[in-house]
Order: C-alpha cells, then sequence, then structure tokens
C-alpha cells in the first residue's frame, strides 16, 4: 500500500510536487513586488503620520509663546524668606514688591487632659463641638479613651481632630485640637462633652471674665483739663477724639488675672494741614499831624514824623505735634501709658495685654495731643481670651488667634495663616512670627518662559531633523546626532531619504528657517528684531567656541543661554513681541516669529490639513496594492490547480502506458514460453 501514489496529489516518482511548488513560486514574484509596496505605503504613511506629530509639536509649542496662558503673563513671587513667608502668585499679580513683618500666627484651640489611668472610659452620651458658629454632633456608645478618639475623628473630623498618648508606662493623655484657626473660632463644648472634659481635666469652671467698657456721653469726665465739647463727641457708640480734646472713662472695678486682654477697634485719621500765614507786621506809633504855618495866602506844612522801627524777625509756624500715645490705664491714682496706636485705613481691631501693665482697671484716660489727628474708638472689652463661656482649659496648648501681620506699614489681621487679599493675584502662606520684615517681590517668571522657549526650539530641530532624514540619503546626517539611541538610530537608517525629493516636506524646511531668520517688530526697535539678538540661531554658542559643526549647516537652531537669560532681564515684553505682538491694536496678535510659525503649521495638521490628505492617498494606494494581490492570490491559487490537474493527467497517461507496457511484456514472455 506504501507504493501507491495519486497522481497531482501526492509525491510520485516524477517529484511533480516540487515542481508545481517551484512554478507557482516563481509565478509569485509579482506578489512579492506588490507585498513590497504595500510595506513601503505602510511606512510611508507612519512617516507622515510622525511628521504630523512634530508639526503639531511645533505648532502647540509657537501657540503656548503668544496665546492667552502664554508663560510671558506667568507671576513669580520671591520671598526673601520662605521659611517666614511663602508667597505664590497668579497671572492677575501685578509686579510689585512689598514688605511684611509677621509679628503673630493665627492658631486654633488645642487643649490637653491631665494623666488618665490607662482604663479610663468615656461614658455613653451626646458630645458637641463649637467653633464660630458651627456645631458637630456624634453619639458615643461608650468606651475607652481610644475608641472615643477614633469615634470623634471619625464623625466630625474636619472640625475637631483628638490624640491620645500613652505619656508614662501608665497613664496617658488626650489632646482635642480644633481645625479652624481664628480669635473668632474658639472651641467651645457642649452637651455631655462639657462633663467628660471637666472629668478629664480639660476644662474647669470660672466665674465671669469678661467686661465691657461703656461708652457714652454720660459717663465721661474731665481728666486734667475741662471736657472741650467741640474736640470730643459720642455718636452710635462711637467716641470721637478731635485735636486737644481728653477725657475720662470710667471702667467695671475689675482685678485683673494674669492673661487678660483688652480688645477694641479704633481708626485714626490724618486731617489736611492748614495752610500758616504768618500775621502782619506792627504799624507803629500813631503820631498826629504837626500842622503847618500860614502867610497871607500860603500856607507850609510841617514834614510828617515818622519813627525809625526796629528789624523784627518773621515769626515761626506753631509747631506741628505728632503723638501715637492715646491711652493711658488708671489704677489706684496712678497712669500708666498703654501701647501706641498707629494711622491706619478704616477701623481696626487692637488687643492689649492689659494685665502685663497693671494689676487691676479703674478708668480709661484717652487724650490726643496731635495737631492733625482725629482717632475714634469703640467696642472697648476686658476679658480672658482663654474662657470659654463658664469654662476655661485648664492646660491650653495652644489658644485660638488671629494672624497679626504688618504690609507695608499698615496693620492686618487675618483669621487664617493663609491669605489671598493683601496683594492681588498673590496667595501668602504664614509660617513663623518674626520681627525682621520679610520682602516678597512679584515679577515676571523668567524661568517659565526660558522652559516654554527651549521646548520650542526643541520641537523645532526635532521636527527639522526629521525632514533632514526623510529627504537626505547621506548617512553624515544620521551619524552627527549623537542622542539616539540604538533603537531610533535604526528607524532613522530605515527611513533615511524615504522621501527623497518630496516638494512638500522641502518647502517646509525652507519655510521653517525663513520664519527663524526673519525680523520682527517689538517695542525695543532695531535693538531687538530677531531671534538671534535673544540668543537663538544656527550659530548661537559662545564665541569662542563657534568652530565648524555639520549641524549647523542643517538648519538646526541653538541658544546661548547666557544671551537669553540677559535678554529676559532688559528687554522682557520687547522678548515676548519676537514671539507674538499685536501691531494694530485690535488686541490680536498678529505678528511674531511664534505667531508665523503656528500660522504655517496650522493647515498641515488640522482636520482635514495636509498630513490628512496625505495619508488618505496612502491608505487608498495601500487598499488598491491589497486588492491586487489579493487578486493575483486568486490567479494563483487558479495557476497552482491548473498545474496540478494538468500533472494528474501527465502522471495517469504515463502510469497507463507504463502499465500496456507490462502487459505487452507478460503477453511475449508467455508467447516465448510456449
Amino acid at each position: 500500500m506504501s507504493d501507491i501514489s495519486i497522481p497531482g496529489v501526492t509525491n510520485s516518482r516524477f517529484n511533480t510536487q516540487q515542481m508545481i511548488e517551484e512554478l507557482v513560486e516563481l509565478e509569485r514574484a509579482p506578489i512579492r513586488r506588490m507585498e513590497s509596496t504595500l510595506e513601503t505605503h505602510h511606512e510611508k504613511k507612519r512617516v507622515w503620520q510622525d511628521v504630523g506629530r512634530r508639526m503639531t509639536e511645533v505648532r502647540d509649542a509657537s501657540r503656548r509663546l503668544y496665546g492667552v496662558d502664554n508663560p510671558f503673563g506667568a507671576r513669580r513671587a520671591f520671598s526673601t524668606a520662605d521659611n517666614v513667608v511663602r508667597a505664590t502668585a497668579s497671572r492677575e499679580a501685578q509686579e510689585t514688591v512689598n514688605s511684611i513683618e509677621v509679628r503673630q500666627l493665627a492658631q486654633a484651640d488645642t487643649f490637653l487632659s491631665r494623666n488618665l489611668d490607662l482604663d479610663f472610659r468615656v461614658e455613653e452620651g451626646r458630645y458637641t463641638f463649637r467653633i464660630g458658629d458651627r456645631d458637630e454632633t456624634f453619639t458615643f456608645r461608650g468606651g475607652s479613651l481610644a475608641e472615643f478618639a477614633t469615634a470623634l475623628n471619625r464623625n466630625i473630623g474636619t472640625l475637631v481632630r483628638a490624640s491620645v498618648v500613652r505619656n508614662t508606662p501608665n497613664t496617658q493623655v488626650i489632646s482635642i485640637e480644633s481645625r479652624i484657626t481664628g480669635a473668632e473660632n474658639r472651641l467651645i463644648l457642649a452637651d455631655d462633652a462639657v462633663e467628660f472634659a471637666e472629668t478629664a481635666g480639660i476644662l474647669e469652671r470660672v466665674t465671669e471674665r469678661s467686661y465691657d467698657v461703656p461708652i457714652a456721653s454720660g459717663t465721661m469726665r474731665p481728666w486734667t483739663e475741662p471736657i472741650d465739647r467741640d474736640a470730643v463727641s459720642v455718636s452710635d457708640g462711637v467716641l470721637a477724639v478731635g485735636p486737644g480734646g481728653e477725657l475720662t472713662i470710667p471702667t467695671p472695678q475689675v482685678r485683673l488675672e494674669p492673661g487678660m486682654v483688652m480688645e477694641f477697634q479704633a481708626r485714626v485719621t490724618q486731617r489736611t494741614p492748614e495752610e500758616w500765614t504768618p500775621p502782619p507786621s506792627p504799624p507803629g506809633p500813631n503820631i498826629p499831624d504837626l500842622g503847618g504855618v500860614t502867610l497871607e495866602d500860603v500856607t507850609v506844612q510841617n514834614v510828617p514824623s515818622r519813627p525809625i522801627l526796629p528789624d523784627l524777625p518773621s515769626p515761626e509756624p506753631p509747631p506741628v505735634r505728632d503723638d501715637f500715645a492715646f491711652l493711658f490705664a488708671g489704677t489706684d491714682g496712678r497712669t500708666v501709658p498703654l501701647p501706641e496706636i498707629t494711622d491706619g485705613e478704616g477701623f481696626r481691631a487692637f488687643r492689649i495685654p492689659i494685665s502685663e501693665f497693671v494689676d487691676s482697671l479703674d478708668t480709661l484716660h484717652i487724650r490726643n495731643r496731635n495737631t492733625y489727628r482725629d482717632i475714634e474708638i469703640r467696642n472697648i472689652t476686658v476679658f480672658d481670651p482663654d474662657a470659654r463661656g463658664e469654662h476655661r482649659p485648664v492646660n491650653a496648648l495652644r489658644t485660638a488667634q488671629d494672624a497679626h501681620v504688618r504690609i507695608d506699614g499698615i496693620d492686618v489681621v487675618r483669621s487664617s495663616n493663609v491669605v489671598d487679599d493683601l496683594i492681588p493675584g498673590v496667595s501668602l502662606e504664614f509660617l513663623r512670627a518674626s520681627p525682621e520684615p520679610v520682602s516678597i517681590d512679584v515679577q515676571p517668571d523668567h524661568e517659565a518662559v526660558k522652559d516654554s522657549i527651549i521646548n520650542f526650539v526643541g520641537f523645532y530641530n526635532q521636527l527639522l531633523r526629521d525632514i533632514n532624514i526623510l529627504t537626505r540619503s547621506s548617512s553624515d546626517i544620521i551619524s552627527e546626532i549623537e542622542y539616539f539611541s540604538p533603537e531610533e538610530r535604526e528607524q532613522a537608517e530605515r527611513r533615511l531619504g524615504l522621501l527623497q525629493g518630496d516638494n512638500t516636506l522641502n518647502q517646509v524646511k525652507s519655510r521653517l528657517q525663513m520664519i527663524a531668520m526673519n525680523p520682527y517688530e517689538t517695542r525695543a526697535g532695531a535693538d531687538l528684531r530677531l531671534l538671534a539678538q535673544i540668543g537663538i540661531s544656527t550659530n548661537a554658542g559662545p564665541i569662542g567656541s563657534r568652530s565648524f559643526d555639520a549641524n549647523r549647516l542643517r538648519g538646526y537652531l541653538e541658544i546661548n543661554e547666557q544671551v537669553l537669560d540677559q535678554a529676559l532681564r532688559d528687554d522682557f515684553q520687547a522678548v515676548r513681541d519676537l514671539f507674538g505682538r499685536d501691531t494694530d491694536g485690535d488686541f490680536v496678535i498678529d505678528s511674531g516669529a511664534a505667531y508665523e510659525l503656528q500660522n504655517f503649521m496650522t493647515p498641515f495638521v488640522q482636520s482635514g490639513g495636509i498630513i490628512t490628505t496625505r495619508t488618505s492617498t496612502i491608505d487608498t494606494q495601500v487598499a488598491r496594492t491589497e486588492r491586487d494581490i489579493e487578486n493575483y492570490e486568486r490567479r494563483i491559487e487558479r495557476y497552482e490547480a491548473d498545474l496540478r490537474r494538468q500533472y494528474a493527467r501527465m502522471e495517469g497517461a504515463l502510469d497507463s502506458m507504463e502499465s500496456q507496457s507490462r502487459a505487452l511484456d507478460n503477453f511475449s514472455s508467455q508467447q516465448n514460453r510456449r
């Protein structure tokens, strides 16, 4: 059975299968050429897609240099002490220099308990915590101190945080911290939280420790001089004291405990100085008329007498007095001056640690010795800042207070250490108090501009590099590029000269180089019109290093960073004009290297643009070539089938002839044996 063969199907003794395969392989030569053409089409499509991406990068990098979010509008705030004040500028910030002195940071209440046993339990109940006008409540089912802290953090952790620390081997403490800073955001405990705080030694009950100082006409008394009703007045709870006015206000008989403060609001305004006119000189004595002598009709008058007056010196203008010592505390017959109150805009809040100046307070004296200043005072209160209603913290790690800063000589109070309304467009974060003023300098962000320019030049060079590789056949173009990875170098060698002679790419290269070399109108005039004048050219390196470099012959741009940095420092706005400028005042950019390059790239990469058209044409060629290959494959299949049929018939005929030959041979042999 092993000798059985099927003609045209199995290998025969004539080796027809190999002959068919060889004939079919010869017939497939056109398909191989078409497949090579198809691969070329695919490679060209990938090439055009890569070129399109490079062009898009150049367009986008160009647009970033003059568009709405261009880096020339970015601002950067520099602080001379980043560990005191950290500043962040937005695009809305103006170039300015401000001096800031951080006198006090804003703080939030933080209370600590006494030492508690490790088995201390918190009872079941309703626990309420109030900060400012915000209340948060949670229900606790009872448990250990750590379980209570976990429940508090889970339920109201955005308002209050609790932390349990094992401070000795046998005891633990719990701290309760407010998450909101500011003097008005004091931490108040309510409901079952009060009993817990008392039990844990966090709060203790106190008597009333807050006193208001009434301001009314009926309470005012003379101090050292009678009250000048023209200089002193009261209206809607505001006491106004003009130049030369003074008075005494009785206060509740207060025995001051350590830590008590006096708070009030005051406004000091300066009058317009009156123009001083010196008095006229004295006229001298009045001498009567001496008459005359008359003879007949002739009268001769006596010469009038003229007294000789001494030269009198011009009187000096009255002195202008500036005195910011407005407030004095009266205690036990003594008068103690309080801190000065300086000029400022509007009413400002002041807090004086009154217990540091006197032990008790029975009167408050106000005097205005200024020549051209008025002072207004309202809402005078003496209180204990640590008190929380009927309670005060036993061990306050921190107490709620405002941030006190002085900016350009103006005292400012804020409830937070992060403010964005002191310098327009600048966010400030106060990190620590310092007696030394910190300078905040808002400048254009030169680094952001420089980075954008470097990116712009980098994308420009990458596009030019790809065009050089695709349109030139010299391998030197690739060997000159030192930063290629092995994979990138292999791809470049495969694409070398692939689009040689392509007019589109040659025109793109020519136009790129023209845009980079053209002059553009700037506010600096002829002093700055070229990219080369800010250190960007095909030969921009330092003068001492300008040796022959074949790369420079390819049109690649270089950046001299020293020249660029100097240009950004000296002619920042002119550098901005160089990349994009509105020349006709219609608020639309219409000139500049980046503007021209973006406009040139857009028709290539926009939807339905030149790159899309090129890839669509290649897609059509690919589809046609694939159809040709498919059609030729079917032709090859038919050709192979015909060969198999023909060889099968041939082998069948040969087998029949061989059978007949054997039959004749057998017949002859039989006849010879007879």
